[in-house]
């Protein structure tokens, strides 16, 4: 019965011993998995913050370039109304040369 009750105590024993490694490796694998999902956390919140960023420029982008859409209709209205104001101003010498003195 004792040597029964040894062979037993030793299975147990070494039952434990492998159960004991299981679970080591499995912590170690745990604490890897935990440091793998923080990494990702701060990269994550790093690109979320770029994302932010980015987004805010955009919009500054977009005001800018609709402010110059709206500031290059005003110059082309301009510069078509001094081209106007120039021709009748040519128009109006011309009559005043030419067209006075023949009639």
């Amino acid at each position: 019965g004792a040597s029964k009750a040894l062979a037993a105590s030793a299975a147990v024993s070494s039952s434990l011993s492998r159960l004991q490694q299981t679970m080591a490796a499995e912590l170690a694998r745990s604490s890897n998995t935990a440091q793998v999902l923080e990494s990702s956390s701060n990269m994550l919140a790093s690109t979320h913050q770029e994302t932010s960023t980015i987004d805010s420029r955009l919009g500054k982008a977009k005001s800018l370039l609709k402010r110059i859409g709206q500031n290059n209709w005003f110059d082309m209205a301009v510069t078509l109304l001094g081209v106007f104001v120039f021709a009748c101003v040519i128009l109006f010498i011309l009559k005043r040369r030419v067209y006075d003195k023949v009639f």
